[in-house]
């Protein structure tokens, strides 16, 4: 939609053409006109008042996510690391170790730096990832 502004309301859609403008990126909320970094401030505000909400100590590791936040992108990483660390361990575990410390020292070496190493462990098991 190069060069107009969309705004839904719930009784109309309205298009404008704005001369000369290429990427505008208005969204409308509320009677308010928010830009990127304003709908984010709200989105993440949002984010705190229903992680109030839900029982967070069923669920540290997604609390850990979000209180620490953690990109979608470093997200999909630590995953990624924890399945080729989960498929270093069964490997090593067919293979007949007895010892899986250096896995540990791994997961702890590349995880994000926002993120505890021990309590990352403990809440992935909380919530049931990669149970022993």
């Amino acid at each position: 939609m190069n060069g107009f502004l969309f705004v839904e309301t719930e009784t109309h859609v309205l298009f404008s053409r704005i001369k000369g403008l290429r990427n505008l990126n208005i969204f409308f909320r509320g009677g308010l006109l928010l830009r990127h970094t304003e709908q984010n401030e709200t989105i993440n505000f949002y984010l705190q008042l229903l992680s109030k909400t839900i029982d967070m100590d069923r669920y540290p590791f997604t609390k850990m996510v979000i209180e620490n936040n953690i990109t979608k992108a470093e997200y999909i990483n630590l995953f990624h690391l924890l399945e080729s660390l989960h498929d270093q361990y069964m490997s090593q575990k067919k293979e007949g170790f007895l010892d899986f410390s250096s896995l540990l020292v791994k997961f702890a070496g590349m995880l994000n730096e926002k993120l505890v190493p021990t309590a990352t462990v403990y809440a992935l098991k909380k919530e049931g990832y990669y149970p022993s």
